[in-house]
């Protein structure tokens, strides 16, 4: 577990087992203190939280994974510890971005309008796993402006002879155009080389960016395209 600034980043085991501050914000916390902790799950089965971001009103917004992987959730705190039943269904926003595979949230950032932009990953069909990037309203409902869905899915590899084929997304920032920039990691077998998409306010990728709106940085090397 890591606690920085006004980001609190919990991995979740068996249980979801959420540590916030009560009574005071996260910024407030001295280093290596960890506050109180309040627990609950999302689904029957492991469930957990990736990354967590903080409202103005000073609730908690808290994404990660529900079903040991097979779903992403969102959840919302209030200031006092328990979940805010206003948000979702019953505090909690349950998504399945694709249908009997993975998929989970990993980061979380609140726009300036309200809105939530995330990215994870999710099982590809035949392209091991690949980029997921979505938006939220304020409310936890999809943002069906982005990508007509809610949501992208981005495939830097999509073949590979048998090869293990990983796409994943671990950090998300929104422009001030709205523009959404993902980065992670790709690997086909070998190295894992840095990531980067950056997707126009409408989800469709930024032809401007890189290769496509993709962009492949071997950190020993430097950038290249796909």
């Amino acid at each position: 577990m890591h606690i920085a600034g006004s980001t609190i980043l919990v991995r979740g085991m068996l249980a979801a087992a959420i540590a916030l501050t009560l009574g005071a914000r996260a910024d407030a916390l001295a280093p290596g203190q960890i506050g109180s902790v309040a627990i609950f799950s999302a689904s029957g089965t492991a469930n957990g939280a990736r990354a967590g971001v903080l409202n103005p009103d000073g609730s908690l917004i808290l994404a990660g994974f529900g079903n040991a992987g097979a779903t992403s959730v969102l959840a919302r705190v209030a200031t006092g510890g328990n979940v805010d039943g206003t948000f979702g269904s019953g505090g909690l926003a349950v998504y399945d971005f694709n249908d009997h595979l993975n998929d989970e949230l990993h980061a979380i950032v609140r726009m300036s309008d309200g809105r939530y932009a995330t990215c994870g990953q999710i099982s590809g069909t035949g392209t091991g796993t690949d980029f997921l990037t979505a938006r939220f309203e304020s409310n936890a409902a999809l943002d069906a402006t982005f990508d007509f869905s809610g949501f992208a899915e981005s495939t830097y590899l999509a073949s590979g002879g048998g090869a293990v084929l990983v796409d994943i997304c671990n950090a998300v920032a929104v422009q001030s155009d709205g523009k959404i920039v993902a980065a992670g990691y790709t690997a086909e077998t070998g190295p894992e080389h840095v990531a980067v998409i950056r997707y126009n306010a409408d989800g469709t990728l930024d032809g401007m960016f890189g290769s496509g709106g993709k962009l492949d940085i071997n950190a020993s090397v430097g950038p290249t395209v796909d």
